[in-house]
């Protein structure tokens, strides 16, 4: 009797200790503490504009985290009828329900009745997977207490309600009220609150979407539920039981301005992996201008398709690629950019990459290196400005002949064939001639015109030759655009930034990028610059589409186009704001004959600005800076203009360069002039 006694108590020692043993390794496999008193469902990021409006949406989980007290209190109601009536009197676990699926489960000898809590449900959810093991039950009974011992009965319904499943990509209640009411879980009616109760079991086949018939019969057994627990009337839930699903619109994916998220997706994957910012909820709030955004959206698809409709380009349009039934991987019609800069700070107000990011995604404004044609002309004559050159010191147009390292001979040649004589830097500039452009470019060398470039913050390649006056080197629209914004700024190159701030879920700013600024030339030479760069639009290649528009608002800029029309750029800048557009194929081929920038380009340029700025605001850019003088000169000799001058204007020189000597050119006496000649071939 003795040995049997000391058997059982050893028996039961074993028992006990492989128990308690089993319990510790259990314990051992339970999330960190850490972890269950701070969940954090994944939720979406936001890209949002200046304004607040969401441009898009990423995310693994489409989810709105949204708190109890603004949920439907009969969306509570139907949950709990449904899932867990006794939520608010059990501990975690609810034995009798446990008993009560096995007994159910074993007579059908099969899975027919769950017994899980709601608490049970969200730790599954949460922290564990969903195969039907004993480990794994025993485990969602342990990560359930600890759940139970961390947050209070509210919280946890909270939490279950933002993060359980409902099917249709939609997690939690608030999503799920948007996706299939298109209204907020507040809003929310007893029917419809029945309805999404009765999903979570299992979403896929009670799609209200894909199986409607499933789903009413699903809500209507959910809508007794509630009667039997007391929250709704028998009478009232006839009557709703008789109601269609009553369905609302689906909510589209928000997805404005695809160009612009990618191009500030792309940055931020510097500061975030790309799975932890698509589910840590992060507000990103752009610098985009959707107006700005809208504007040059619309500007640009009018003008081209305008061209289209006008100009013959065959199959190469976007009408005929839309009818093919096998659409190219690469679409083969026109193409445009457009970017718009505010130059004080450089805050990015809009970016256009294309006429359709979802049949293109290759962003044109910053991944196309692309010749600019005389759209880099102005880095020429700051360079020249800035060595000693004045506005209207003059230039002998004439033939150019060039020697090339394989032996060959470079004949350039003006756009339209002719020669002007002598010219001043202004016009040449305003006319935008050839010959004299590169006969400057030699004199003040392109290694300093490289070297004045890379001031801008052109960081493109650059071959220091004297084509470079025609923009034979190629850059993108935004690294031009942003150079242009050095004139307008007074001197000073701000980086181009995207991004006003990123905020965390709870709102606590992760990152808030500086403001880099330098300047880079002096005021005076930007002053100078402008001022020339207005004559562009006042009395050279923009006038006809700017001035002739009936546009008389301050604005300068630069056409740009490259040899057999392949490229048409124009770079535009009003005393608010900086926009450069881009028109080519993006196969490297001639957009058509004529199809200069000022036809191709310039009308986008023009659009968008009609939408944004006062077409009669005079204001100059800014008052003249130290450094700048003002006299009247005699046109045709660029000396101080006499009486006898037949053509006068008032130009601006830098401080000391300003020509001290009277014109004796026109009158009784004619005195030989200064002019300059580079010296043309035959």
């Amino acid at each position: 009797m003795k040995k049997l006694t000391i058997g059982f108590l050893i028996m039961i020692g074993i028992v006990a200790g492989g128990a308690a043993g089993s319990l510790r390794w259990l314990s051992s496999q339970l999330p960190p503490l850490s972890r269950l008193q701070r969940i954090e469902p994944s939720i979406k990021t936001l890209f949002l504009t200046a304004e607040g409006d969401t441009l898009a949406e990423f995310y693994e989980e489409n989810r709105i985290l949204v708190p109890l007290k603004e949920i439907s209190p009969s969306m509570v109601d139907a949950l709990l009828a449904i899932e867990d009536r006794s939520f608010y009197d059990h501990w975690g676990l609810n034995l009798r329900a446990i008993f009560r699926a096995m007994v159910r489960n074993v007579e059908a000898g099969r899975v027919v009745q769950g017994g899980s809590t709601i608490t049970q449900q969200l730790s599954r959810e949460l922290f564990l997977t969903k195969e039907q093991t004993f480990i794994r039950k025993a485990l969602e009974a342990l990560v359930t207490l600890e759940v139970e011992k961390a947050y209070t009965k509210d919280e946890i319904l909270e939490m279950y309600l933002n993060q359980i499943y409902f099917g249709n990509r939609s997690y939690g209640i608030e999503a799920a009220a948007q996706t299939f009411f298109g209204k907020a879980s507040a809003d929310l009616e007893v029917a419809e609150c029945a309805l999404l109760a009765g999903l979570p079991k299992s979403p896929r086949d009670y799609s209200p979407i894909n199986y409607p018939e499933s789903a009413i019969r699903r809500r209507n057994i959910v809508l007794q539920a509630m009667v039997e627990t007391g929250t709704l009337e028998q009478q009232e839930a006839d009557s709703l039981a008789a109601l269609e699903l009553g369905l609302g619109e689906r909510q589209k994916r928000a997805f404005q301005a695809p160009y612009f998220v990618e191009y500030v997706r792309q940055l931020l994957q510097e500061l975030f992996p790309e799975d932890e910012f698509r589910r840590r909820g992060l507000h990103v709030t752009t610098t985009l201008d959707l107006h700005v955004q809208r504007a040059a959206e619309v500007a640009m698809e009018s003008h081209l398709q305008d061209l289209e409709k006008n100009w013959f380009f065959g199959e190469n349009t976007r009408a005929k690629y839309l009818e093919l039934e096998k659409k190219p991987e690469v679409p083969g019609y026109l193409q445009a950019a457009v970017v718009a800069l505010e130059p004080e700070t450089g805050a990015v107000l809009a970016l256009v990459g294309g006429r359709e990011y979802w049949e293109s995604n290759y962003n044109r404004a910053v991944q196309a290196p692309r010749q600019p044609g005389s759209a880099f002309k102005p880095f020429v004559f700051t360079t020249a400005i800035a060595g000693g050159f004045r506005p209207s010191d003059t230039i002998l147009d004439s033939p150019v002949v060039l020697p090339q390292p394989d032996g060959s001979e470079w004949r350039p040649q003006n756009y339209y064939r002719k020669y002007h004589g002598l010219v001043s830097l202004r016009e040449v500039l305003a006319k935008s001639i050839n010959l004299p452009s590169i006969k400057l470019t030699l004199t003040v060398g392109p290694e300093k015109v490289v070297e004045m470039a890379r001031k801008f913050g052109i960081s493109s390649p650059l071959r220091a030759v004297p084509s470079l006056a025609l923009g034979s080197s190629e850059v993108n629209l935004l690294e031009l655009t942003t150079a242009y914004s050095v004139f307008r700024n007074q001197g000073i190159l701000v980086e181009p930034n995207p991004i006003i701030r990123i905020e965390d879920r709870n709102g606590r700013v992760l990152f808030e990028p500086e403001r880099k600024a330098e300047e880079v030339i002096p005021a005076s030479l930007a002053y100078v610059m402008t001022d020339m760069l207005e004559e562009v639009v006042n009395a050279g290649t923009a006038t006809r589409r700017v001035r002739g528009k009936g546009w008389l608002g301050t604005a300068a800029g630069k056409t740009g186009t490259t040899d057999d029309y392949t490229d048409a750029w124009f770079l535009g800048f009003t005393p608010e704001i900086v926009v450069g557009v881009w028109v080519g194929f993006d196969e490297r081929k001639s957009i058509g004959p004529g199809m200069a920038g000022s036809r191709a380009a310039l009308p986008i340029w023009y659009g968008t600005m009609k939408s944004l700025s006062d077409s009669t605001n005079t204001e100059p850019f800014y008052l003249p800076p130290r450094g700048v003088t003002r006299r009247r000169i005699c046109k045709p000799t660029g000396f101080l203009a006499s009486a006898y001058c037949p053509s006068t204007r008032e130009e601006v020189f830098l401080e000391g360069t300003a020509p001290q000597t009277q014109c004796h050119e026109h009158g009784e006496v004619a005195a030989k002039k200064d002019w300059i000649d580079f010296g043309g071939s035959d």
